[in-house]
């Protein structure tokens, strides 16, 4: 009898226990919901901080009652090892541009007349944010999958690392399928908060918000990723299970998504007519400055989904949206002095050092120059006050002079000897280029070798810059031979900073890995001037083997297909060099594989539906680099054609296609997607 008293009162324990953790799951949730999807805190830091440790110390003593969706389990505790391929149900397009007010009344005016419509139009308008576009799938109310736009066709699968969004509600008031899309992004404090930590601490500091926000995401541990403090954005839904709508109107539905925990951004507006839409546009652009998070333009969108549906698709955007595109942010600063950069060719460089500034959220402090010509060109001198842009809101670049007195200046000249190894310098009169021709020049080496035991090159993991630049200042490396040859110096290697035996035996193995590449991957890496893993595919299927591309003679190079006079010059003359001669011996008594052993039956590749066809490449795959892109390709009996031309059948789409699209649509030329390609091999 008193057993059975005690067994009641640890039940009615457990029970008040298990409705305490819920009620506090709720109560975090709901706090989470105030202060990242609407901005407006409920209770202070300090609060919220107690109520979450008091849930997650309830949760350690009582393991039993931890629910898989609260918000202390959004960090898994193990590493992936690799991302997942998500197909995703309906294809994430990318948007048209707009860039000016003419052409947003052609827009709004051109899609008005194809539906048929006399009256004006309602168009929902945001902010254009500029980060990473998901998927997020929600089954029975709960979050089920995350996925990556990729090509349009295919993303990856990052569930684990959104998890970790404290803005992403885990479960929803909903119990159909659906699709929500979104964008990932990065505030703009706590991104100057990461890199001046990173600057402390000796790193390089990160590019832009949208590269960081990206990056983190392709994270394989979601620990880091929680710590770096992404944010979401939602823009879309979509129904899975019969493709209706909550509502008739794309604003309805996302103030039905916010209603559901959804962070929709609350700068959202609809508005009527394209004089209305060009006042919006003005004003985002106005405080664009001012928002903490990155912008790059406006979207705007046809509000009825029915006339979405009247408008529908072109193969890779919406005929029912498109994106305003802003203008390049311009800035004035001083240039206070420019420096020499030497490349893995000898090419010098100069570039800017500019007296810091702020575009768009990023700190800018060096541009590039180019070389001699553009600054003589555009009469740049030291002590200048330049007009800096980030073209395409990534790259700086100085486009012009304020006008005015310009004092203290100071003219620059080239340098007639290469800052690092202090050797001559040779000028290319037509080009304006100077190149350090010292083959034995130590920053030509270092980023030779950087080049190549990249991923597109040999693929030697485990071979950082830091550890390039010791191996070369303790002289144990001398040229890209010597790192066939490195377990011969294991010992010497294992007491540098940061090495061990585990790491050096490590990368030891990588290295011999690597000799057993085909012939295209080690022209590659040789980084023969104007030669990039396409032409080297090249020659490697039509020569086999190094020897035989060694004695080519020039005619016979120009007539290769693809192949113009400059590339056919630069490979002659790398190949008739005694220094090149001396490499390729020593690449050969190190072990690598000289040869072209990608071949497969002919008569397999006649059954194959690209055999004889000419195929130009646009965009980037989510299942293969160029260079492996390639030779599936060749395998498969294609012929490459690196541009556009009357021969090419056939072009491979990815994701952020370039000009050729637009080419290949022009002239009637078959476009294949990556997936479709995929569905091709099975």
């Amino acid at each position: 009898m008193i057993q059975r008293k005690e067994e009641n009162i640890l039940v009615k324990i457990s029970i008040k226990i298990q409705k305490q953790i819920e009620e506090l799951v709720k109560q975090v949730n709901e706090y989470d919901y105030y202060y990242y999807s609407l901005d407006k805190p409920k209770i202070s830091d300090q609060e919220y901080d107690e109520i979450f440790n008091q849930l997650n110390n309830l949760e350690i003593k009582h393991p039993q009652f931890i629910d898989k969706n609260s918000p202390t389990q959004r960090v898994s505790g193990t590493a992936l090892e690799a991302f997942k391929h998500i197909t995703h149900n309906n294809k994430m397009l990318s948007l048209s541009n707009v860039f000016n007010n003419n052409e947003i009344i052609d827009w709004c005016k051109k899609n008005m007349e194809e539906v048929s419509s006399s009256e004006i139009l309602e168009i929902v308008c945001e902010p254009k944010i500029d980060g990473l576009a998901v998927n997020l799938t929600y089954n029975n109310g709960e979050f089920i999958q995350a996925a990556t736009r990729g090509d349009g066709y295919i993303g990856e699968d990052i569930t684990a690392n959104i998890r970790t969004i404290r803005s992403l509600p885990l479960k929803i008031d909903y119990k159909k399928k659906i699709s929500i899309r979104g964008e990932i992004y990065i505030k703009k404090t706590e991104f100057n908060i990461i890199n001046n930590q990173r600057k402390k601490d000796g790193f390089d500091i990160y590019m832009n918000p949208r590269n960081l926000a990206a990056g983190t995401m392709r994270q394989l541990n979601p620990a880091i990723v929680s710590e770096r403090k992404l944010q979401l954005f939602t823009y879309q839904l979509i129904n899975e299970e019969d493709n209706s709508q909550f509502n008739n109107t794309h604003h309805e539905n996302m103030m039905s998504l916010n209603e559901l925990g959804f962070p929709v951004n609350s700068l959202i507006k609809k508005v009527k007519g394209e004089k209305k839409v060009i006042e919006y546009c003005k004003n985002i652009e106005n405080i664009r400055d001012s928002l903490d998070y990155e912008i790059d333009g406006v979207v705007i969108k046809f509000n009825n989904l029915k006339i979405q549906n009247m408008l529908g698709s072109r193969s890779r955007s919406p005929k029912w949206a498109t994106a305003y595109k802003f203008k390049a942010e311009q800035k004035y600063t001083e240039l206070t002095a420019i420096a020499i950069t030497v490349g893995r060719t000898g090419t010098l460089t100069p570039v800017a050092t500019l007296k810091p500034i702020v575009i768009n959220g990023v700190t800018v402090k060096h541009a590039t120059l180019h070389n001699e010509k553009y600054i003589k060109i555009n009469n740049i001198d030291i002590g200048d006050t330049v007009a800096v842009e980030r073209s395409g809101d990534v790259i700086p670049k100085i486009i012009g002079l304020k006008k005015g007195k310009r004092d203290k200046r100071t003219t620059f000249l080239m340098p007639k000897k290469c800052p690092f190894c202090l050797s001559f310098i040779k000028k290319n009169i037509s080009t304006s280029e100077a190149q350090c021709i010292n083959i034995n020049c130590k920053e030509r080496l270092k980023k030779n070798i950087i080049y190549f035991v990249s991923k597109e090159c040999m693929n030697i993991r485990g071979l950082g810059t830091q550890i390039i630049e010791k191996l070369i200042r303790e002289n144990i490396i001398r040229n890209i031979s010597d790192l066939f040859y490195l377990y011969l110096q294991k010992d010497k290697i294992i007491f540098l900073e940061k090495m061990g035996e585990k790491s050096v035996s490590n990368l030891i193995d990588e290295i011999n890995k690597s000799k057993k590449l085909p012939l295209n991957k080690i022209l590659t890496a040789l980084g023969i001037h104007n030669v990039g893993s396409e032409i080297a595919l090249l020659l490697a299927e039509k020569y086999t083997n190094i020897d035989n591309l060694t004695n080519a003679k020039l005619e016979e190079l120009k007539n290769i297909e693809g192949i113009g006079p400059i590339v056919s010059n630069s490979i002659f003359e790398f190949f008739n060099s005694a220094e090149t001669q001396e490499l390729l011996n020593k690449l050969k008594s190190a072990g690598l594989n000289m040869h072209q052993n990608m071949k497969i039956n002919s008569v397999e590749q006649k059954k194959t539906y690209l055999y004889n066809q000419n195929v130009a490449i646009t965009g980037t795959m989510v299942n293969w680099t160029r260079s492996e892109l390639f030779e599936l390709l060749i395998k498969l009996g294609a012929k490459i054609n690196k541009t556009i031309t009357k021969k090419t059948t056939i072009l491979v789409v990815g994701t952020d296609p370039g000009k050729k699209l637009t080419l290949a649509e022009n002239n009637n030329i078959k476009k294949l997607y990556e997936k479709e390609l995929l569905d091709l091999i099975k």
